[in-house]
């Protein structure tokens, strides 16, 4: 839970492992992508990028919202390697609370 107008930072700490590929090379590439919901619109404020699996665009390490609306927000990252192994997902769930004066 957290106050309207607070900046929280999500980071990735995960541990990406390694895949031995076929020339016997070790490969340590980590994926990521960040999913929001519901969406980051202003006034809330999104720095970082969130990714996409379907472009093969990869997520920043750490993204950092203003939460400047009240609402219930769930950050969820999903992360996978590059031996097919599958994705991994944790996801949070941020309470933001209005900010009465």
């Amino acid at each position: 839970t957290v106050c309207q107008g607070t900046n929280v930072v999500f980071t990735d700490i995960s541990n990406p492992g390694v895949f031995i590929e076929s020339n016997n090379e070790c490969d340590s590439t980590h994926n990521r992508q960040w999913l929001i919901s519901p969406s980051i619109s202003a006034p809330n404020f999104l720095s970082g990028t969130l990714g996409s699996y379907l472009t093969n665009a990869n997520g920043s390490t750490s993204i950092n919202i203003t939460f400047n609306t009240p609402g219930t927000y769930s950050i969820t990252l999903f992360t996978s390697g590059s031996n097919s192994c599958g994705i991994t997902s944790q996801t949070k769930t941020i309470c933001v609370n209005p900010d009465y004066i």
